[in-house]
């Protein structure tokens, strides 16, 4: 089973968030992940979510109570699925 589509590196545009939106829905179904538990494209609380920043840089975010318990960067799609798995799996 393929599980990542070629990762096409940093981009703030449009397209890159509706690819990795795309593929966190897709391996959510997959695994049985409830919708609401799905990694969210806007801030929220308690659970984790990701933006990218003026530079391409997805930021994979946890925060409580308003404060940044993790902040996680790179340039490539695989690791925030990767890094929303294991959120899955310990969640």
């Amino acid at each position: 089973m393929k599980l990542f589509r070629r990762d096409a590196g940093p981009g703030t545009s449009e397209h890159n968030l509706h690819v990795l939106r795309d593929e966190v829905t897709r391996l959510g179904a997959d695994l049985g992940v409830a919708p609401d538990d799905l990694l969210a494209f806007e801030p929220r609380d308690g659970k984790p979510f990701v933006v990218v920043d003026a530079d391409g840089l997805f930021h994979w975010r946890l925060t409580e109570g308003g404060r940044v318990l993790e902040d996680r960067t790179t340039t490539a799609r695989r690791d925030v699925i990767a890094w929303t798995a294991g959120a899955w799996r310990t969640g």
